[in-house]
């Protein structure tokens, strides 16, 4: 099954995602390969182990979309602008609401936005234990009412495993599965999806076992990240000799730039249109 994707065990389990796969969460965003007829489309999904309804174990594909579908109907539930907006601000509803599955009975869940894919996740508002103290601090009755609503809730006082006090503010997350910290100021979906790129790039280390690493090697080491980016660039000049210059002078050569991007950009149509049907 991995190797029909491009991905390989090796692979997955040298990047740390198969051990999480394993403990049945997602992997983080991994690049994969669909070949359909003569054509292959590159993407990228995040990959997770699920059981059907025999209990059989397969690979669940969650394929990054460029935005969230909230036009269309999600499991029978249509976003009014409202919750669009609040889905588009925070990454959560705020609420439950009763969604319908394909083969099965309505049940009250809530609702998130996975910040890697943009995939709309549902998670059973009865599978959700919310304790009444957190960090160290007991709710008072509005605050649990609150937390149970999917509200996001102020709690200040916390105390974290090192001992030092902290607030936050606390929401139920469905792609978490559970309750989500949130730190500072409620900042919109685009921009956690930012900070979490940033906060990424910058866990590349400068020492490892009290070396210090050479440029190359700091490169290696953050080549995952990068790649999302310096892909693009290099599929460009992989597909459609984008290292040369056919022309003379600026203007030219930045048509010539714009239009090997569409080019690029039509080759993908096929993936892209595919990530959206898929799940």
């Amino acid at each position: 099954m991995l190797d029909s994707l491009g991905l390989s065990h090796e692979r997955l389990e040298q990047s740390g995602e198969l051990e999480k796969m394993l403990n049945w969460q997602k992997s983080n965003l991994v690049s994969i390969a669909i070949p359909i007829g003569d054509t292959t489309i590159y993407t990228e999904a995040r990959l997770a182990f699920r059981t059907d309804n025999e209990g059989n174990i397969g690979l669940a594909i969650h394929a990054m979309r460029k935005e969230p579908q909230l036009d269309y109907p999600y499991m029978g539930y249509k976003f009014s602008p409202e919750e669009k907006e609040q889905l588009l601000a925070t990454g959560n509803l705020g609420k439950t609401i009763e969604v319908t599955p394909k083969s099965g009975e309505p049940f009250a869940a809530y609702v998130s936005i996975d910040p890697q894919t943009n995939e709309i996740i549902a998670l059973r508002a009865d599978r959700v234990s919310i304790p009444q103290e957190i960090k160290g601090v007991i709710l008072s009755d509005q605050q649990y009412k609150d937390l149970v609503e999917g509200k996001a809730v102020k709690v200040e006082g916390m105390t974290a495993k090192s001992g030092k006090s902290f607030d936050a503010t606390l929401q139920v997350n469905a792609e978490k599965k559970g309750i989500e910290f949130i730190f500072g100021e409620n900042k919109s979906l685009k921009e956690r999806q930012e900070q979490r790129q940033d906060r990424q790039q910058s866990k590349a280390p400068r020492k490892l076992c009290g070396l210090e690493l050479s440029e190359k090697q700091r490169n290696k080491a953050i080549s995952p990240i990068r790649s999302t980016i310096e892909r693009t660039f290099s599929s460009i000049r992989r597909w459609f000799h984008g290292g040369r210059c056919r022309y003379r002078g600026l203007a030219k050569t930045h048509t010539q730039n714009i239009l090997k991007s569409i080019a690029f950009n039509l080759y993908r149509t096929p993936g892209i249109i595919m990530s959206s049907c898929i799940g």
